[in-house]
């Protein structure tokens, strides 16, 4: 299995990738099956996501899926939405027989799907039917269930997603605001928010207002979060500190450890160590 650096564990695989409707496109990046190895045990269940410029959709057909926030355990919506993140969360399945469809949206989608700004969907984990008309989203936890097979729920899911689009008359964003988005994982960080925006044509005024209504986050956090995510990459790389100083606009490494440490809640040894363990393991 190729290790997805998003996720930090030794329990979950994905399953295979569902081909995607062609009118979600533009707007889905990938539907997959997410499963739990069987042999796991239960204390040794829970993961955690790191932060990601992409949404995701959720939707479980066998047991359930917690949050473990601080000291509390909190269940999530059968049918959920987790918009963009920019800290790390620990999930926790009921039981190594949960079963999850996860529709992985692009970060311009929100508008698209859901008649609202994406900046509401920010760090927050939210039942679809506290954004959405209940009886179509009703209709799909109903049959949840019944239904044994999940790639079955994944075209049932891909239905109602159509039917969003239909009903919203979704248009895409500005080309300018996908470009920039498109653009994350070579960003130049070293840009300010002023230097960006005139890259990008855009006052820094019209730019702010864009991406936190489109995307969820100011051009600010938007710049920090694609640090974050190339310095991810790059650890994986088995880049040196040096590298990290240069290229990605660093000052020290103690720039590098506080920083990576308050988006992942590792260090970068740390992450570097279980990145190399799960690479041998899974």
């Amino acid at each position: 299995m190729v290790f997805q650096y998003s996720r930090i564990c030794q329990v979950i695989k994905s399953h295979q990738n569902l081909p995607i409707h062609p009118a979600l496109t533009p707007y889905v990046k990938s539907i997959d099956i997410e499963l739990f190895n069987p042999n796991t045990t239960a204390d040794a269940l829970s993961y955690r996501v790191l932060p990601d410029f992409f949404v995701v959709l959720g939707f479980q057909c066998g047991g359930s899926l917690y949050i473990l926030e601080q000291d509390t355990k909190r269940q999530l919506f059968h049918c959920g939405i987790s918009g963009m993140q920019t800290q790390y969360r620990i999930f926790q399945p009921e039981t190594v027989d949960t079963k999850t469809v996860l529709v992985t949206l692009y970060p311009w989608s929100i508008n698209a799907f859901f008649r609202e700004d994406a900046y509401q969907f920010t760090n927050q984990a939210l039942g679809l039917t506290e954004i959405i008309k209940r009886s179509p989203v009703l209709d799909v936890e109903e049959q949840l269930n019944p239904i044994t097979e999940p790639c079955e729920l994944a075209c049932m899911v891909q239905r109602l997603l159509v039917n969003l689009l239909e009903t919203n008359k979704a248009q895409l964003p500005p080309p300018a605001i996908i470009n920039l988005v498109q653009q994350f994982p070579c960003l130049d960080t070293t840009l300010s928010v002023e230097q960006l925006a005139k890259k990008y044509a855009m006052s820094k005024r019209s730019l702010e207002r864009k991406l936190k209504s489109m995307i969820g986050i100011s051009p600010k956090q938007f710049l920090r979060l694609s640090q974050f995510r190339q310095t991810l990459q790059q650890i994986q790389n088995g880049a040196h500190w040096e590298y990290l100083i240069d290229h990605l606009n660093y000052y020290d490494q103690a720039h590098i450890i506080n920083s990576f440490k308050q988006f992942s809640g590792f260090t970068p040894g740390q992450f570097h160590a279980a990145h190399i363990a799960l690479s041998t393991k899974i």
